[in-house]
């Protein structure tokens, strides 16, 4: 590349086979940090992943998932998500990603300025979407910010599937970034309104599924996956849930 010639050309073919050769897991996480459109280029990618494999009938072979192993995985906690020992910690976020109340503020409130200079540099983050982070002076090595819907917000359609797109795209990210822990706050059910009853279930139902995909399709495994609850009232619905899907 430094050559000259063509270098845009040599560049996107080298870097394009680098790719495919190293993963995305082999990836400086710096560089993925700052890629523009990232969500866009990755479902590009996988699209193109698709069509190549039915055109060489080349089918995945998947690995069976356990669902009791899987709820194992996931543990509620009565606790201040700031506090918590794990690879990322996820940000309820608005969609400025410049800070808030309630977690969203906390988050930057403790990781300092820095995450605020970065944030600056994403553009926002639409509804349903995740960007991520690093954690700087949090615990954690990784933020994860997504967005909730407005659940008040009559103009807004399909609510629920774009708040299981929040956990959903947030756990393909870490994914990603080779996060093993990861702890979820109670996404869109505070100020943004969404009932704790619907917001618990769509929580749980979406980590269980999009987990026994990843780990089915991609062979990946999450160690452990917090739920955590700052109020002892959504603690309890989420434990209820937890109950209940454990005894079926």
């Amino acid at each position: 590349i430094n050559l000259g010639n063509d270098t845009d050309t040599v560049g996107a073919c080298t870097g394009g086979l680098a790719g495919i050769l190293y993963g995305i897991e082999n990836i400086n996480d710096d560089w993925k940090i700052d890629l523009i459109k990232y969500n866009y280029i990755k479902e590009l990618c996988e699209k193109f992943d698709d069509v190549m494999r039915k055109k060489t009938n080349n089918s995945m072979i998947l690995k069976k998932t356990d669902r009791k192993k899987l709820l194992s995985k996931i543990k509620i906690l009565n606790e201040n998500i700031i506090n918590c020992q794990v690879d990322c910690i996820v940000n309820a976020a608005n969609e400025t990603l410049l800070g808030g109340g309630g977690v969203d503020g906390a988050i930057h409130l403790n990781a300092g300025i820095e995450l605020l200079e970065k944030c600056k540099e994403l553009n926002g983050c639409k509804r349903g979407e995740s960007k991520i982070t690093k954690g700087y002076k949090l615990n954690s090595k990784f933020i994860i910010h997504t967005v909730a819907p407005r659940w008040y917000d009559n103009r807004v359609e399909n609510k629920a599937e774009i708040l299981e797109n929040c956990y959903k795209n947030s756990l393909k990210l870490a994914r990603d970034f080779d996060i093993r822990s990861i702890a979820f706050p109670c996404i869109g059910m505070g100020i943004y309104s969404c009932p704790l009853d619907i917001g618990s279930k769509i929580a749980i139902n979406t980590i269980l599924e999009t987990l026994e995909q990843i780990e089915s399709e991609e062979q990946y495994e999450f160690d452990e996956i917090l739920l955590v609850c700052y109020k002892k009232e959504e603690f309890k619905i989420y434990q209820e849930y937890m109950r209940f899907l454990n005894e079926k």
